[in-house]
């Protein structure tokens, strides 16, 4: 896969998130990780009550098999959340009338007003465009104080200011429940992990 369709794929998920929030549903957050193998970048889509007290891009433990939760993997390139019925190069606008179709549960949970993380969020997209995507766990270390980004292109990893916290019990805090088993044998600079899809 060539990194224009991955870039392309991946800021498509969190460009839907934001037109879910356009739609009225700001209290969906995008939860980013890196699965363990570190070739692909993940994105869960969650309500807001999922998202830990501890940090506002972290599941709370123990949520990872809740029916609000729908994940995207870049392994799925433009197969959407596993979907092979939808055309491979619908828009942002479009994949999130999909969503609001498919997920009722997830839309459901996520509606209403969250403002503070609505406008980090439009900064967030500012900031990563056109090709760094952040993320909030992987298998090496992620520091707690921000959102480290990934790019399968040359450009240097960026800082991210961490969104506003969730408002599940302020316990242990997990990423998305990876569909990777293989971990890698030692741990991986980020950049590296993104462009390894690419090679």
């Amino acid at each position: 896969m060539g990194a224009h369709n991955l870039v392309a794929q991946c800021r498509t998920v969190l460009l839907l998130v934001h037109e879910l929030h356009l739609g009225g549903h700001q209290r969906l957050r995008a939860v980013p990780a890196m699965e363990p193998s570190g070739k692909h970048w993940q994105c869960a889509i969650a309500p807001v009550s999922l998202v830990s007290q501890d940090h506002g891009a972290r599941l709370a433990a123990d949520v990872r098999d809740d029916s609000r939760i729908a994940t995207y993997t870049s392994r799925d390139q433009n197969r959407y959340f596993a979907w092979t019925d939808i055309y491979p190069y619908a828009t942002p606008k479009e994949l999130a009338m999909h969503f609001v179709e498919r997920f009722p549960e997830v839309v459901e949970a996520g509606r209403g007003p969250d403002w503070p993380y609505a406008g980090w969020y439009m900064e967030m997209l500012r900031l990563t465009c056109p090709d760094q995507f952040p993320y909030a766990a992987a298998k090496w270390k992620v520091p707690d104080t921000h959102l480290p980004t990934a790019s399968p292109t040359h450009h240097r990893p960026m800082r991210i200011a961490l969104p506003p916290p969730g408002e599940a019990s302020a316990r242990r805090a997990s990423p998305p429940a990876p569909r990777d088993s293989t971990y890698p044998s030692s741990r991986r600079a980020p950049l590296d992990a993104m462009r390894r899809l690419t090679g």
